[in-house]
């Protein structure tokens, strides 16, 4: 199956018609971001969310919707996320280990194609898997939007910056994600200290049978500020996961937030077996993949007799950082 075709069936099966209605207080920007102000009273903290390959944020309305009822300002990131990169560095060119190949093709989409920032290498950037400008990386673009609708509280004006001269001001942004996005999530805050950061099934990079080396080394948000989530039952999307939080020295040991209550134990090592009661309209117990996409995504998201997604109290203990 190429590379294409699986990257298909990944946003088909996590992409879906609108589960969640939008909020009243949702915002497009010129580049299909999705904006939240959050309600108040405000915690003047912004949650930024990277969705998994090829999905859009109209397809995690419910994750940014809570986060914004708790009081986050919400930026869920359109962002170049047209590479399967888990498949591309399975495969990856002559010459070019598997290890290198998950840093620097993460690395040129978060950070951007030849950017000194993010404690780059020597060269900046660059992966031969994509190709991604400055202005398109997950940074560039956060820039951007939080220019464009005048957010200018999670902006630090510096000259040297790479990004039009400013940098976003990271000590007040909880980076999250889902899929290659929590991968992409839990990457930046290795490399930048941010105020925390979680990852939803993610990330399930390997190499060699192993972590990478970008989640073996010290990273620069501290691991007590970093949290995981995933379901138990994602195959093999979720083969690597539970190994790599171990890696990167996440606090605790993995516990159900289906039986237990926030703080968990104070665990950021979190699991769940919730998933929609049916997948796809069949009366089947949902797939692997499906149950990938049940800790974030709006179409496979389990929700109570009023509707809310039943792993809202797990999203707020990550986003705060506290039961």
């Amino acid at each position: 199956m190429s590379r294409r075709l699986v990257a298909a069936v990944l946003a088909a099966a996590l992409g879906a018609g609108l589960a969640t209605p939008p909020s009243h207080a949702e915002t497009r920007t010129t580049q299909g971001s999705r904006l939240w102000r959050a309600a108040t009273p405000a915690r003047r903290l912004l949650f930024v969310f990277l969705g998994g390959t090829w999905t859009s944020p109209r397809d995690y309305r419910a994750l940014a919707a809570s986060a914004a009822e708790d009081g986050f300002d919400v930026v869920s990131l359109r962002y170049d996320n047209r590479t399967l990169i888990g498949a591309a560095c399975l495969l990856p060119y002559p010459g070019e280990m598997p290890s290198s190949c998950y840093e620097m093709t993460r690395g040129e989409s978060v950070f951007g194609a030849g950017a000194q920032y993010g404690a780059a290498p020597s060269g900046g950037w660059s992966s031969p898997h994509v190709n991604v400008p400055l202005s398109a990386s997950v940074v560039g673009r956060l820039v951007s939007v939080l220019r464009e609708a005048s957010w200018g509280a999670y902006l630090i004006a510096d000259p040297a910056s790479p990004y039009d001269g400013a940098l976003p001001a990271w000590d007040r942004i909880v980076v999250g994600g889902h899929s290659q996005g929590g991968g992409s999530a839990l990457f930046l805050a290795t490399h930048v200290a941010v105020h925390r950061a979680f990852a939803l099934s993610a990330p399930d990079d390997t190499a060699a049978g192993g972590s990478p080396d970008w989640l073996t080394r010290r990273p620069a948000t501290p691991p007590a500020d970093l949290y995981g989530l995933r379901n138990t039952s994602e195959g093999g999307f979720g083969d690597g996961t539970a190994r790599n939080w171990a890696a990167l020295g996440l606090p605790g040991e993995e516990t159900s937030v289906d039986v237990a209550r926030p703080p968990y134990g104070n665990s950021h090592r979190l699991v769940t077996e919730t998933s929609a009661a049916t997948c796809g309209g069949r009366l089947l117990p949902c797939s692997g993949l499906e149950r990938h996409g049940a800790t974030a995504a709006d179409r496979w998201l389990e929700r109570d007799g009023a509707g809310a997604p039943v792993l809202a109290p797990a999203w707020r203990y990550m986003l705060r950082g506290e039961g």
